[in-house]
């Protein structure tokens, strides 16, 4: 995992992750709380925040669906290089 990776998981979502492995393009990441999965989103902004929105009414209404981790500052997504990530919970 490139070193830019492991600044953004720690400035934006405050994790310095355990270990870390590649699989379908994403990057699986260890932390103290479980797996998660860092996954590159070409989505615009508004979209991911619609996609964030019905992903957390889905769940709200008993619906099991996969949700976004949120950074520190409360957003779905997190920005590197003017390249949109998401962090959701890791299922293999």
């Amino acid at each position: 995992m490139d070193a830019a990776y492991l600044k953004l998981l720690e400035k934006d979502y405050g994790i310095v992750p355990s270990g870390f492995f590649k699989q379908r393009g994403n990057f699986v990441v260890r932390t103290a709380a479980g797996a998660m999965e860092l996954k590159k989103n070409t989505s615009d902004p508004r979209r991911i925040m619609f996609e964030n929105d019905a992903r957390n009414h889905l769940t709200a209404s008993g619906f099991p669906a996969e949700t976004f981790i949120p950074t520190l500052e409360g957003a779905p997504f997190a920005e590197l290089d003017e390249t949109r990530y998401v962090l959701t919970d890791y299922f293999p």
